[in-house]
């Protein structure tokens, strides 16, 4: 029966073999230990034994008993047949012959390994805690959430209930949780100003003979690299700022369920926003508005940086590069005349050293004017004294010497700048921080008429490279201060702080402080529950570190980042400035996925995959998969539990000889929690741990505690890629990454223009271009895939043989049908009754045979 979010597909698959298990699936769900032995040999016949063992394993691997125990694929019965030393196993169709002992066998099972029903009330309980933390604390659809929660009762031993009872819950729970979001956030809105939320609403209409409404106006980026682009960057900063929306007490709240209701208003139109009820329009209203705000300050911030590295620091060092160059020429024949000079000289001097003669001027002067008259070897002394200052950072003097001259870019933004009420520092930041709240004052000043003073400036705030540009400028009056050089030098400083974050933004999602954002007190307190149980973390630190049964049985061991799902499409992307660490980058898209499931495996090709980063990945339940390029280097961990007997690790002894430290995750558990409730509600970025786990190149204890608990996953990792009997999980990775590799070609030969390049300079640009990338990507492989299908449908209609294995190696992202190139008019043309066009002749040649594609 299909239900409102579910296909009719995903509904039919619901309780049942949906396919064949994998052999790590039939190794975990099939496999019959001692007890399981026991229990089935309490059976007089083999197919009352086989039936039993059936039903038995059914229930772990699917989460209920099936009406017909017989409908599962026939290589699971010859597996369990396997282990029971069965010959037949033919025999179990017998099984349901007496149709009450498949009933009394269920009933037997149910008792025996604790399983419950769905009514039970205790279990009932803790399933709707957990599917209400789940909901409150993960902006995720529908289909995640059911399939979150099939996920959980299979845990937990609940039998699962009909698809339509669990849909309808799942409805029910996500309602309450929209529901409690909106009045909570109109509660706190109405609380802080009763006028706010008119005042939002206004910010909805067109002002008279205007193209736009207020917010739409607020919403648009800067889109130049010029002081006065960042000067109206920053008056855009103040307009927002007027609203005051930080005085909003939202900590109850998870900020990925603000922004998610974010960027649900921000994509609606103004008039559909003013349409909606109460208090669904203030909540998205104030949402809105605390969003805008936050990348109003980051976007004003990335054109700072950008206009520092671009339009300042590379401009400078190009004209200082392009100077010294010049010069080359004059020095490398100044310094040719000075070595032949200089090796007669030489010459002579070892001469009369060697005969202990009296040292003759005049005749060295004559043995020197034979390879270079005198007045050019001075003339070529002097030209090498000035071109090669004694000063060993002459380069970096030179390039703060032209740096200073840029003084004009930044002229128009140093009073908004310096006025700014959504910078703050660190205590590594005060000092430069302060030096930037003085730069409206030191841009007013008529430095002509009154000249800057050494006292008047913070002598600690200029490095050595800048002082003979700060305190030694020629044009200006003996102990004066070159006011514009300074002012450069201060906001150097600044760029280099932010970078740090030692100085910081707020509130912002980029520019933040990762230590303060962190959930702590009253605030991680608020949604604790809801976020543990919806991770389900809410058991204690040794159960949930519990060591692998397959490898350590008990008693035997700019950066276009996109996820992509197993179906080809992408379902996610995120746009990152160069390439540091990877990997984390890669975990805030997966945090932010755009549609579809939590992905079971995390497949990178030689990203970042040091400790903490399988750590961090491990405790928010990804199965981080990167292949490793040094493999023979790799250390493999094993874990000795309290009051827990390990046997023999039998041939992996030999590779076990590094110990998990379990007492440092056990004592940083609760810290550990609160970085993973932080990561999952959007608090923090995965990237901004890398400050907080680290010191001075050596990691803080929370950093050694994940590195540890990292340890435990990377180890199971290696393991299933070495695995020498059982290559599922290597052959799950490669086709993953050729997926994605497929992928990037086909995005590469539909960028094209501008030789693949991205020209915006704006970081909402960038995601733009690449977001319509992605969209076309998703189209192609739609189209492909339904034309593949309605081929192969042909195919077979017409008395082909067509193996299921053949089909299953056919890929979307084949595209020699596509053509790049010209002009293209995008309307609807779809055939009449939504059918397919008529597929092309095969005999038919239209296609280079050799091309690729």
């Amino acid at each position: 029966m299909p239900v409102e979010f579910l296909t009719d597909d995903q509904a039919e698959a619901y309780g049942k073999f949906a396919e064949e298990p994998t052999r790590p699936e039939l190794e975990r769900f099939f496999f019959l230990d001692d007890v399981d032995r026991d229990l089935i040999a309490l059976r007089r016949t083999k197919h009352h034994q086989l039936g039993f063992a059936l039903q038995m394993c059914t229930v772990r691997y699917v989460g209920l008993f099936l009406e017909d125990p017989l409908a599962v694929p026939w290589p699971v019965v010859e597996h369990l047949a396997v282990q029971l030393g069965i010959e037949d196993p033919s025999c179990v169709k017998r099984y349901t012959e007496r149709l009450k002992t498949a009933y009394e066998h269920s009933w037997e099972i149910r008792d025996a390994y604790g399983y419950h029903p769905y009514e039970d009330a205790e279990s009932g309980r803790k399933f709707r805690t957990f599917l209400h933390g789940r909901a409150w604390t993960h902006a995720e659809g529908p289909v995640a959430l059911f399939n979150q929660a099939v996920g959980w009762l299979r845990r937990n031993r609940v039998l699962l209930p009909g698809v339509s009872v669990l849909a309808r819950q799942v409805s029910e729970v996500r309602t309450i949780a929209e529901k409690r979001l909106h009045a909570t956030v109109a509660r706190a809105a109405h609380r802080a100003d009763p006028a706010l939320p008119t005042d939002l609403v206004a910010t909805l209409v067109t002002p008279e003979g205007g193209r736009y409404s207020e917010l739409e106006r607020l919403r648009r980026p800067p889109t130049r690299t010029t002081g006065t682009a960042f000067a109206r960057s920053l008056e855009r900063v103040d307009e927002i700022g007027a609203f005051q929306l930080g005085r909003l007490k939202l900590s109850q709240i998870p900020p990925n369920r603000l922004a998610a209701l974010a960027r649900y208003g921000l994509g609606s139109k103004a008039a559909s926003l003013e349409r909606a009820a109460e208090p669904k329009r203030t909540a998205m209203l104030t949402a809105v508005m605390r969003h805008l705000e936050a990348k109003a300050i980051d976007e004003a911030l990335d054109l700072f940086s950008v206009l520092m590295a671009t339009r300042l620091i590379s401009t400078a060092k190009r004209a200082t590069d392009k100077e010294r160059l010049s010069t080359l020429p004059q020095l490398e024949k100044a310094s040719r005349t000075l070595a032949r000079a200089a090796k007669v000289l030489f010459e002579e001097l070892e001469l009369v050293e060697a005969h202990g003669t009296d040292l003759d001027a005049a005749a060295l002067w004559r043995a020197v004017e034979e390879v270079a008259p005198r007045a050019a070897v001075m003339s070529a002394a002097v030209l090498v004294v000035s071109l090669v200052p004694e000063d060993e950072d002459s380069a970096a003097v030179a390039m703060r010497a032209a740096l200073a001259t840029r003084y004009n870019t930044v002229r128009p933004f140093l009073s908004l700048l310096g006025e700014s009420k959504a910078l703050d520092a660190a205590t590594g930041g005060k000092r430069v921080l302060a030096g930037v709240k003085r730069l409206p004052a030191l841009a007013r000043r008529r430095v002509k008429d009154k000249p800057l003073l050494p006292r008047e400036v913070d002598d600690k705030l200029v490095p050595a490279a800048w002082r003979k540009a700060v305190y030694a400028n020629a044009e200006l009056p003996p102990g004066a201060v070159d006011r514009d050089a300074y002012v450069v030098c201060v906001l150097e400083q600044l760029h280099r702080a932010l970078q740090r974050r030692d100085v910081f933004a707020s509130p912002s999602h980029r520019w933040s402080d990762p230590r303060a954002r962190l959930l702590d007190g009253t605030e991680w307190e608020a949604v604790r529950d809801d976020v543990l149980a919806g991770l389900s973390l809410d058991m204690p630190v040794e159960e949930h570190a519990a060591p692998s049964p397959k490898y350590f049985g008990f008693k035997r061991g700019i950066t276009w980042l996109n996820a992509v799902n197993d179906q080809v499409a992408g379902i996610g992307q995120m746009v990152v400035p160069g390439t540091p660490r990877d990997s984390l980058h890669i975990l805030d898209a997966l945090l932010n996925l755009d549609g579809g499931v939590k992905p079971e495996m995390v497949a990178t090709d030689n990203a970042s995959y040091s400790d903490i980063v399988f750590g961090i990945f491990r405790i928010l339940g990804y199965n981080f998969s990167p292949r490793f390029k040094d493999l023979d280097d790799q250390r493999f961990w094993r874990a000795s539990f309290p009051g827990v007997e390990t046997g023999t690790y039998g041939p992996l002894e030999p590779l076990a000889r590094n110990r998990v430290n379990l007492d440092k995750v056990i004592t940083h558990w609760p810290d550990m929690l609160r970085v993973a409730g932080s990561l999952v509600t959007n608090q923090v970025r995965a990237y901004d741990l890398l400050r907080m786990f680290g010191r001075e190149g050596h990691p803080t204890p929370l950093g050694q505690a994940f590195a540890e608990y990292g340890r435990i996953a990377k180890t199971e990792h290696l393991l299933r890629v070495v695995d020498p009997v059982d290559d599922t999980y290597r052959r799950q990775m490669n086709r993953q990454l050729t997926v994605q590799e497929s992928r990037h070609k086909l995005a590469r030969d539909v960028c094209h223009g501008k030789r693949g390049t991205i020209h915006q300079a704006y970081r909402d640009g960038m995601e733009d271009q690449l977001g319509s990338l992605g969209l076309v990507l998703n189209a192609v492989v739609l189209w492909t895939t339904r034309y593949i299908d309605a081929a192969v449908a042909r195919l077979r209609a017409e008395g082909h043989e067509i193996r299921d294995e053949d089909i299953a190696r056919l890929s979307p992202l084949k595209h020699r049908n596509l053509n790049v190139l010209g002009r293209y008019s995008f309307t609807a043309s779809t055939p009449a009754g939504g059918a397919l066009r008529p597929l092309r002749d095969p005999d038919t040649v239209e296609l280079d045979e050799d091309d690729e594609g």
